[in-house]
Parts: structure tokens; C-alpha cells; sequence
């Protein structure tokens, strides 16, 4: 019989992330890791990941930036900011919430989700997910993280990292203070046959990050790169 080994993600242990998968249990020998840190095993003050993240690919391929380039960058980002409502009313928002309802295909079963968010800007946050097999709560006071995964708390030392790039490249910073960004005007951006006005964000917490504009002058689509369960991704937003 063949072996398959299942490594989890940064939230949650490997029981609940591969619950989905026991009837491969019937085909394959399964091996699901339980990285240090995570319940059952014993707590551990730190996880080290030593992988550097590669050299930014759209800083290089934007190249050096012109005064000209810089003056449009800031330009369309302004605009962006006054088509959406402009500067004076996203500096109001002081905190959000959302209610949602999902259903998630995961090894060929459909799972219902109940998820509830709430940010006290710029990064506190508390989040609550109700799944079938439990209830999982997610929450950043600011200084700590940690998760709740069906009546199991643990600390998350991730949490500071992501949550200051959540609100780095969310429309309360890009709106609230479009003027401390250096935007980057790029050459036109094609995908799926839309054309889009595209402008390199220049930012020590978001990697390879580019805003694009529709005709209107709106943020249309997003690219950047970050890490995440399984180590660095991009993302096309």
C-alpha cells in the first residue's frame, strides 16, 4: 500500500484539517504530521522558518522609477480613492464587521460555513467560523494571537506579520491615506481580454504588490505575493 503523508497548515492540527480525508484511508497508508507546536503535542516558544523570501519579481520588473511615472502612480491611486468615496469618508472607519455564509467543496463533500468577521482598525480583530464539526475562533488584540479550534486555544506567533499585511493592502489603508504610498505606473496590464492601468505599490510589508485600474479609474484587480500554510504564494486578487 502506497503512503501518503499530510502536513497541515498554521492554524489549525492535523486531526481537523484532514478529517475530510480519512476514507483515503481505504487506498492509501496515511501519515498525517502533527507539526511542533500543535495540539496534541506539547507547546514550543518559538517556530523558525530560516527559507528567505526570494527577490521581489515586480520591483525588478518595474524597474527604476521616474518622477513621471511616480506623479502618475499617485495620480490613478488618488482617483481610486475619490471614485470610492473618497479620502474624508474612509478616515471615518474606524472598525467593520461582516456576516457570511459559504459552502466549500473539500474531498468531493460539500461543507456548510458560517464565518464572522470584526477588525477594530488598523489590525485588531476577532474572527469565529462554525463548521459541522465544531467551532473555530481566530482573534489578534493588537500586541498576541491565538485560535480556538473546538474548545482547544493556542497562540498564534503569526498573527503580528499577517495581520499588519491584511491591512496594509486593504482599501482603509489604500483610501485613508493614499499619499504616504509610492505608487508606480507600469506599462498596460491585458487578463481575460480586459485592458487595465496597472501601478507598482512600493511597500516594506506587501511583496510584488500591483494595483490595477479599470477604465473608470477603480481598483479592479490586485497581485502580490506572501506567505502561507504552505510556505510563499502569489495572488490574484
Amino acid at each position: 500500500m502506497e503512503r501518503l503523508v499530510l502536513v497541515h497548515g498554521s492554524v489549525v492540527g492535523a486531526g481537523t484539517t484532514w478529517a475530510a480525508q480519512r476514507p483515503l484511508a481505504e487506498r492509501f497508508e496515511l501519515v498525517a504530521v502533527e507539526r511542533p507546536g500543535f495540539l496534541p503535542g506539547p507547546p514550543v516558544e518559538r517556530v523558525d522558518i530560516t527559507i528567505p523570501p526570494p527577490p521581489s519579481q515586480a520591483g525588478a520588473a518595474a524597474g527604476a522609477a521616474t518622477p513621471e511615472a511616480l506623479a502618475r502612480g499617485r495620480e490613478w491611486l488618488m482617483r481610486a480613492a475619490d471614485k470610492a468615496g473618497g479620502v474624508a469618508a474612509w478616515s471615518t472607519i474606524k472598525s467593520w464587521s461582516e456576516d457570511s455564509k459559504i459552502s466549500v467543496s473539500m474531498g468531493g463533500q460539500s461543507i456548510a460555513l458560517e464565518a464572522s468577521q470584526s477588525f477594530l482598525l488598523p489590525d485588531r480583530s476577532y474572527m469565529t467560523q462554525k463548521t459541522p464539526m465544531g467551532e473555530i475562533a481566530i482573534g489578534f488584540d493588537g500586541k498576541a494571537g491565538w485560535a480556538n479550534v473546538m474548545g482547544r486555544v493556542q497562540d498564534d506567533p503569526t498573527a503580528p506579520r499577517k495581520r499588519k499585511e491584511d491591512f496594509e493592502r486593504s482599501f482603509f489603508r489604500l483610501f485613508q491615506h493614499p499619499e504616504q504610498l509610492e505608487a508606480q505606473a507600469l506599462e498596460p496590464r491585458t487578463i481575460d481580454g480586459a485592458s487595465y492601468a496597472a501601478a507598482f505599490l512600493k511597500s516594506d510589508v506587501v511583496r510584488d504588490w500591483v494595483v490595477m485600474f479599470d477604465a473608470d479609474g477603480r481598483i479592479a484587480r490586485m497581485e502580490y505575493s506572501g506567505e502561507g500554510p504552505e510556505g510563499l504564494f502569489f495572488q490574484l486578487a
